[in-house]
C-alpha cells in the first residue's frame, strides 16, 4: 500500500532531521537546512538551503545525500545559480517517489526560492529505491501533462501527490510500483530520461551503465552539463555506489594559484569501447577539451582516446594508457556499451593496433 510523506510541521524547525521511512537496514531522514558531504560539488555553494532527503545504513553507519533542494551557486566563466524545489513525497513498501521542480540555470544574481516563475521549469519524478538509496528511475514530466503553475511550496509531504491503495497519482497520471520502479497506467505520460543497464552482477557486486541523466550525489561533482554514460560500481554488503567513469560535455576548473581566478575549460567526451575479461572492465573513451562547448559530432579528428582498466570486483581503477597511436579515422564511431572499437581476441583484446593481454 502506498503511503504519504512526513508531516508538513514537523519540518518546521531548520536543522532537525524527521524520519521518512525505515526498513530492515536503513534509515531516511528528512530535513530543512544544508548538507554538505565528500560527494557535493566543491565548486558549488548554497544560497538558500530547502529540503534534504538521506539515507543512512545501519549496518554500516554511512550516510549519504538522497536529494537536495534550495538554491545554488555555480563556479562557472559568468556566475550561474540553480533551482530547485521538492513539492511532493509519497513511498510504497520499496520505494521512495519525489517530485522536483527544477527552474534550470539563471545567470548573475540569486533568483529568490519565494518568487519562482509562473509558466517555466521543468517536473521530475525521481524513483528511490529505499533499502539502498539507489535511483530506480527518473523521468521528465512530458509537456502535454498537467504541471502545476505557479510551483507549489515545497514540502515533504504528499504534495502533488495523490494515494488510493496501491496506485499513486500526479501532474494528472496515476501509476503503480513493480520491480522496475514506475509503472505508468498510461504510457505515454512520461518521457524517460534516465536508462540502467547491468553489465556484470554478481553476489557481493554490480557494475551498471546508466545512459542520460543519473541522480546522484557524487554525479554532481563531476560537473556534468549534459550527460551521455555513466558507469557505476556498488557493493551489496556495504550499500556503497562509486562513479567510475562518466562522459558527455563537462566543466573543467583548474585552480593555479590563490592570487589567480580559476579557468574554466570544457572537455566532451563519450564512450567508444567496452569489454569485460580476466576479471577487468576495459573502458576506452574519446576526449576533447576547449575553450568553448565542443560539439561531439565535429570533435573526432582531434583530442585523444584513452584506455581506462577497473578491476571489477572492487571498482578500483588499475590501470589507463593514452593510446598515442589510435588513429581517428572517419566515420566516426558513435557512444557505445557494445565492443565498439575494441577486438576480443583470445585472452585478450585488441584496440587499433594495441594488444592487451588479461595475465
Amino acid at each position: 500500500m502506498a503511503i504519504a510523506g512526513q508531516d508538513q510541521e514537523e519540518l518546521s524547525r531548520l536543522g532537525q532531521p524527521t524520519m521518512l521511512a525505515k526498513g530492515d537496514g536503513y534509515l531516511i531522514h528528512v530535513m530543512r537546512g544544508s548538507i554538505r558531504d565528500q560527494y557535493s560539488q566543491p565548486f558549488d555553494s548554497v544560497v538558500h538551503p530547502d529540503i534534504v532527503i538521506c539515507h543512512v545504513s545501519t549496518d554500516s553507519g554511512r550516510m549519504k545525500v538522497l536529494l537536495e533542494s534550495g538554491v545554488f551557486a555555480h563556479l562557472t566563466r559568468r556566475q550561474s545559480f540553480s533551482v530547485s524545489r521538492i513539492v511532493g513525497v509519497a513511498q510504497d513498501a520499496r520505494y521512495l517517489h519525489v517530485a522536483l521542480y527544477d527552474w534550470g540555470r539563471v545567470l548573475d544574481s540569486p533568483p529568490s526560492p519565494y518568487a519562482l516563475p509562473v509558466t517555466r521549469g521543468d517536473y521530475l519524478l525521481i524513483t528511490i529505491e529505499k533499502a539502498t538509496g539507489s535511483v530506480a528511475a527518473k523521468h521528465e514530466v512530458a509537456e502535454t501533462l498537467v504541471k502545476p503553475f505557479p510551483v507549489p511550496p515545497s514540502t515533504a509531504a504528499l504534495g502533488v501527490f495523490a494515494v488510493d491503495d496501491d496506485v499513486i497519482e500526479t501532474f494528472g497520471q496515476k501509476f503503480v510500483s513493480d520491480d522496475g520502479g514506475p509503472r505508468w497506467l498510461d504510457a505515454r505520460a512520461i518521457e524517460a530520461d534516465h536508462e540502467q543497464i547491468a553489465l556484470v552482477v554478481e553476489k557481493e557486486y554490480r557494475i551498471d551503465a546508466h545512459k542520460g541523466a543519473f541522480d546522484h550525489p557524487s554525479f554532481r561533482a563531476h560537473g556534468v552539463l549534459r550527460p551521455g554514460v555513466t558507469l557505476t560500481h556498488s557493493k551489496s554488503e556495504h550499500n556503497e555506489l562509486k562513479i567510475l567513469l562518466t562522459t558527455g560535455l563537462r566543466e573543467v576548473v583548474t585552480i593555479r594559484g590563490p592570487q589567480e581566478p580559476p579557468s574554466l575549460r570544457y572537455a566532451a567526451t563519450r564512450l567508444i569501447g567496452l569489454a569485460v575479461g580476466g576479471g577487468r572492465l576495459f573502458a576506452v573513451v574519446h576526449e576533447v577539451q576547449s575553450n568553448e562547448p565542443p560539439k561531439l559530432e565535429d570533435a573526432w579528428g582531434r583530442g585523444r582516446c584513452t584506455l581506462h582498466i577497473f578491476a571489477i570486483q572492487d571498482g578500483v581503477q588499475i590501470g589507463h594508457e593514452i593510446l598515442s597511436h589510435f588513429v581517428q579515422s572517419p566515420p566516426a564511431p558513435e557512444e557505445t556499451l557494445g565492443f565498439g572499437v575494441i577486438e576480443p581476441i583470445e585472452n585478450g583484446i585488441h584496440i587499433n593496433g594495441h594488444v592487451f593481454k588479461f595475465d
